[in-house]
């Protein structure tokens, strides 16, 4: 699969390597997802990544259509499908980007995870995006998405200072990395400029750069608004509760 390298949209994540020892240790969304595949017969996971949330939709019974615009993620997903046996009428993938899909099926839910929107870095961008899937969907069918509410703490930050130092081992060696990051926030743009630091255990720092847009929960709200689809549900967490604004999240069930 070839990657588009110059492409803004697949700027942020190109360390496929440590995806899944870092963020697999993830889990406390995958029951929702699961959930909302619950009735549903054809399901494309749009940003898949790595597969954090397809494998277990899989799991629950269901074939998973899986899109991802990074072709190294794909083929870690397509490394661990084969090790569990899988098959093309368990899981099917496609590099493709969320603002252009095509598809010849169309398909009951479509699911966006992992709060991939906010990669969506102009608003025209995301506006793209909910076309592209309104045609994709059945009539009646649902495209649920999370997106990071901002915080002002995090968009407060000092580029010159360190925040929320971690540290996670590498599955394939055994080591330790350390982690920690700063960012700037770009207030015109509303893009957050992030910088990863990973550090092994011989001191050598490999950096990720990404930038995130954050979408205020009244801009969502309108932005969908103007759109075809109707508002089902949104969300403060996974665990269903009514939005309030109280958590980092911002999630969505739509309907066409």
């Amino acid at each position: 699969m070839k990657e588009e390298k110059e492409d803004y949209f697949f700027e942020n994540y190109r360390m496929a390597d440590f995806y899944d020892d870092y963020y697999g240790r993830n889990v406390g969304d995958i029951s929702f997802w699961v959930d909302q595949c619950k009735n549903k017969n054809k399901i494309l996971e749009v940003a898949c990544g790595t597969g954090r949330i397809t494998i277990p939709i899989i799991q629950s019974g269901k074939k998973v259509y899986a899109l991802d615009y990074s072709s190294a993620m794909l083929d870690i997903l397509t490394e661990k499908a084969k090790e569990r046996g899988y098959t093309k009428d368990n899981l099917e993938v496609f590099c493709q980007d969320m603002r252009n899909m095509k598809f010849d099926l169309k398909f009951d839910i479509i699911l966006i995870t992992s709060n991939s929107v906010n990669h969506l870095e102009k608003t025209e961008d995301f506006e793209k995006m909910l076309t592209s899937a309104y045609s994709l969907l059945e009539d009646g069918g649902l495209l649920v998405f999370d997106a990071l509410k901002p915080k002002f703490k995090y968009l407060m930050r000092n580029m010159d200072e360190y925040y929320d130092n971690d540290e996670f081992i590498l599955s394939k060696t055994g080591e330790k990395i350390k982690v920690c990051e700063n960012s700037k926030y770009d207030h015109a743009s509303q893009i957050n400029n992030v910088n990863y630091y990973y550090t092994d255990s011989k001191g050598k720092q490999t950096v990720l750069n990404t930038k995130v847009r954050l979408y205020f929960p009244q801009e969502l709200d309108y932005i969908i608004q103007k759109s075809k689809f109707k508002l089902v549900e949104k969300y403060d967490w996974y665990d269903l509760r009514p939005f309030k604004g109280k958590s980092n999240e911002q999630i969505f069930i739509l309907r066409k």
